[in-house]
């Protein structure tokens, strides 16, 4: 029961896309390696059942290649539009966040609906990377290159 003497947030719920009947989002990392924003992760998190409510990997989530996933989703999603209006959110949420904060690096999880709109979750200042690698190879490596820079670039390199 809900305390009237405390404040709450509501979230509008989000009819999530679905991969074999599952919801999923996305993980988008930008990081910010020489004065501009670079996505140089991104991935889709599939729920574990299709009765899930949350994504996260934590949870029982999995890791999938997003641009495999889009083409085998369950609505007719355009992945090109799709994939473009993701990075257009990021890159817009990226600088809006670094106007107020020092940021390099931030992981967003954003969610396509079933109409293909995309809608923004969450921020991660922090955001875990471990397993990624062997879903997408070489955006994984420009991901270890710019943090290379970033890294060369604190210690004076």
């Amino acid at each position: 029961m809900l305390n009237p003497n405390k404040k709450y947030i509501v979230q509008q719920g989000i009819d999530l896309a679905t991969f074999n009947g599952r919801p999923f989002d996305v993980r988008v990392v930008l990081q910010k390696p020489s004065g501009r924003w670079r996505a140089t992760l991104m991935c889709a998190k599939v729920a574990p059942e299709k009765s899930s409510i949350v994504t996260n990997v934590a949870k029982g989530a999995k890791d999938f290649n997003l641009y495999r996933l889009l083409r085998k989703t369950d609505q007719s999603l355009n992945a090109s539009e799709v994939v473009r209006d993701l990075l257009d959110i990021s890159h817009q949420t990226a600088q809006i966040l670094s106007s107020h904060y020092t940021l390099r690096i931030v992981g967003l999880d954003l969610a396509i609906d079933k109409r293909g709109k995309v809608w923004f979750l969450e921020a991660n200042t922090r955001p875990d990377n471990v397993g990624l690698e062997s879903i997408d190879r070489k955006l994984y490596q420009k991901y270890l290159l710019a943090k290379k820079i970033m890294r060369n670039s604190l210690s004076g390199k």
